[in-house]
């Protein structure tokens, strides 16, 4: 969205390819300490945003018009995507359905 912030969690992620090279994960509370942070950055970014920047071209993504705001919609539905099997995963696992905390 053109308004960079440093990634939390960036330390920990990036010093490997596979689960076996990461460093231990930080405790739960400090992941969604740095999701709700991120979460709120994007918010302010997206309410700065008006219909000419989000038309703005140049973001090349599958089945999208090449736009921020197609951009965006990708990114959501990717997520969206990602928790889905997320919870596919849980159900065959016995576990119970996700919770927000």
């Amino acid at each position: 969205m053109g308004r960079a912030t440093e990634n939390p969690l960036g330390g920990v992620l990036e010093k490997g390819r596979t689960l076996d090279e990461l460093e231990p994960l930080p405790p739960i509370a400090t992941i969604v300490s740095a999701w709700e942070a991120v979460s709120l950055h994007l918010m302010a970014v997206l309410d700065e945003l008006d219909e000419a920047s989000l038309a703005q071209t140049g973001h090349r993504f599958p089945g999208t018009d090449g736009t921020l705001l197609g951009m965006a919609g990708f990114l959501a539905q990717h997520d969206s995507y990602h928790i889905g099997q997320m919870s596919l995963l849980r159900r065959q696992l016995g576990l119970p359905a996700m919770m927000y905390i």
